[in-house]
């Protein structure tokens, strides 16, 4: 991922892992959001660290995305600058973590 210019995130059924990896390669992801959760792991990350822009609502949309981030080197190279400026809100967020607390104390008590 470190050498790629582009990681395409799984049509359908959206990859969390692999997105997150490549997030941390500061490697911009093209999504294209799914109706149900499954198609939608990558886009909550990239709306996270405010690049909503990778991610598409259709397949024209995301071919599109995907050519001009592997041709146009200068927007290539700013959205990887965005996302290593912004990369870390994914792993010091507390809040999420907190929710979760609140939650399984309320469930339990």
């Amino acid at each position: 991922m470190q050498r790629a210019d582009v990681f395409l995130d799984t049509i359908g059924f959206s990859g969390f892992n692999t997105a997150l990896q490549a997030i941390q390669c500061g490697l911009p992801v093209v999504t294209l959001q799914g109706r149900f959760l499954r198609g939608r792991l990558a886009s909550g990350l990239l709306r996270r660290i405010g690049l909503q822009e990778l991610v598409t609502g259709g397949e024209d949309q995301y071919v599109a995305l995907a050519v001009k981030l592997a041709r146009d080197r200068a927007y290539r190279a700013d959205v990887r600058r965005r996302i290593e400026a912004s990369r870390q809100l994914l792993y010091e967020d507390v809040a999420p973590i907190r929710a979760l607390e609140d939650f399984l104390a309320r469930a339990v008590g």
